[in-house]
């Protein structure tokens, strides 16, 4: 999964940190994401897609 959203964060634009913003954490916790280290929650997932950033996700 964190493959997939890395692909997607690249392929739309923002950055580590402006992902991180959005979802009220830090560049290192969706970094760890992205690379397999953590999960993710559903309700980050929709909260990026909600924020407009990942219209694939919406």
């Amino acid at each position: 999964m964190g493959t997939e959203l890395r692909r997607i964060r690249e392929r739309t634009g923002p950055s580590l940190t402006e992902v991180a913003a959005m979802l009220g954490t830090d560049r290192t916790t969706i970094s760890n994401v992205e690379s397999g280290r953590f999960g993710v929650k559903p309700r980050a997932l929709l909260s990026g897609a909600k924020a407009g950033e990942f219209d694939d996700l919406a």
